[in-house]
């Protein structure tokens, strides 16, 4: 171990014991640990990068002790319960999962001494603490906390004092699959679910595609890992949200004044079949891609999705979003408005507001600005309110006896429209 810019820097062949707060169990090697007990329990450990990488799977141990030199050079024995034993010979590196000693009630203060750990000025211990007073402080080398560490004799385990790190109940951090086959049927509710995430094939087909995808594929690295991850990303995007057996159209709407949240136009999603129209506020239209992946997210995936050729909805970002969640895309013809479902469905969102504000006794009373009211004729006020009803409705769902079957989704901001008389 170096000292440089006062940090101290352990050397290639130096044995340590890293603080680790993403790793999900504490992991141990022969090299830096006199293993007590074996449990004969083993484990694969997926997900690893970099030198922790296995090829084979870890054995669970208990009674794991190391010897430790302090910052001070004060020497303390380490025992680690429920911990993966990693029997590389060329492994020097063992670590500390944070939540597993606080699991055990071992405070953890991984922040360096030389960083704020609140606002309020106080500055981290870089150390851990044991609920009988014990404190033991990192090594801290400028990118990470650590212990210098080795692998002790028997005799200087009744030399030093021993700390207990974790507990040596069984740790269940997640769910864990011991073993795990591939189902080669499927029941109707299995069916069910997989035709509405693949975009509401028949159920024949659905059915057929499960028997012949999973025949080669005994399991799945997701259910055959038997120590899952804390974190899980998605690599099929089109399977995450849920899936609309409809036809979206989408179309742009502008207002002839801008909100007081900044907002000039709205982007109006309508779904044909089940007439649910979702609308996503918007300062510009370059932000029709990010509305319409929010309406996908929120609201739910169609299996086709038509605008007309304005740029914004054709370009690269907004296709991107149909290809990432296997959406197939139209186009309207050119100046054939009427093609467009989106374009009358925006017409009676108008008209169901203006219907509204005309039926509604106390609209001023909505209203908390009387700037507006001061500055735009009376006539020109229902421009000005139309979303401040909304936004207190939260949903405007019309009776079909006054102005058809229309159905809005939840609306957040306020945004006037065009001028109305």
């Amino acid at each position: 171990m170096q000292r440089i810019n006062d940090l101290l820097l352990p050397d290639s062949s130096e044995l340590i014991l890293l603080d680790d707060s993403g790793a999900d169990q504490c992991i141990v090697n022969l090299n830096s640990f006199l293993v007590s007990t074996r449990t004969g329990i083993f484990f694969d450990v997926g997900g690893a990068t970099g030198e922790m990488v296995t090829s084979s799977p870890l054995e669970l141990v208990n009674e794991a002790y190391t010897l430790c030199t302090l910052p001070d050079k004060k020497k303390v024995i380490f025992r680690v319960n429920q911990a993966f034993c990693d029997r590389d010979p060329n492994q020097k590196e063992a670590l500390l999962a944070t939540h597993q000693l606080r699991d055990f009630g071992i405070v953890v203060d991984n922040c360096a001494k030389r960083h704020l750990a609140n606002n309020d000025g106080t500055k981290g211990t870089q150390s851990i603490s044991t609920p009988e007073g014990e404190r033991c402080e990192f090594h801290f080398d400028g990118k990470k906390c650590y212990f210098s560490v080795r692998r002790p004799s028997p005799e200087e385990l009744n030399q030093f004092p021993i700390i207990e790190l974790t507990n040596a109940e069984p740790y269940e951090p997640a769910k864990r699959i011991a073993r795990s086959v591939r189902r080669s049927k499927f029941s109707d509710t299995d069916v069910a679910n997989w035709r509405a995430c693949l975009g509401f094939p028949t159920h024949d087909v659905t059915r057929t595609t499960l028997e012949n995808t999973t025949q080669l594929v005994k399991t799945l690295q997701a259910e055959t890992r038997e120590y899952l991850r804390d974190y899980h990303r998605t690599r099929v995007h089109a399977l995450k949200p849920k899936r609309i057996d409809d036809t979206m159209y989408t179309d742009t709407f502008f207002s002839c004044i801008t909100s007081i949240r900044g907002y000039k136009m709205f982007q109006l999603f309508a779904y044909k079949r089940s007439k649910y129209n979702v609308i996503q506020l918007m300062k510009k239209k370059a932000h029709a891609p990010q509305a319409y992946e929010d309406c996908i997210l929120d609201h739910g995936a169609p299996n086709k999705v038509v605008t007309d050729n304005a740029k914004e909805l054709i370009g690269s970002k907004f296709r991107s979003v149909s290809r990432r969640y296997s959406i197939t895309t139209g186009h309207t013809v050119p100046y054939s408005q009427h093609q467009n479902y989106s374009e009358g469905e925006g017409g009676n969102f108008k008209f169901a507001l203006v219907k509204l504000l005309h039926l509604t006794i106390g609209v001023l009373a909505l209203h908390s600005s009387t700037r507006h009211v001061a500055i735009y004729p009376k006539q020109r006020l229902t421009g000005v309110l139309l979303l401040r009803i909304c936004a207190v409705t939260r949903m405007i769902s019309v009776s079909s006896g006054s102005l058809g079957s229309h159905r809005f989704g939840t609306m957040t901001q306020s945004l006037p429209f065009h001028r109305t008389r």
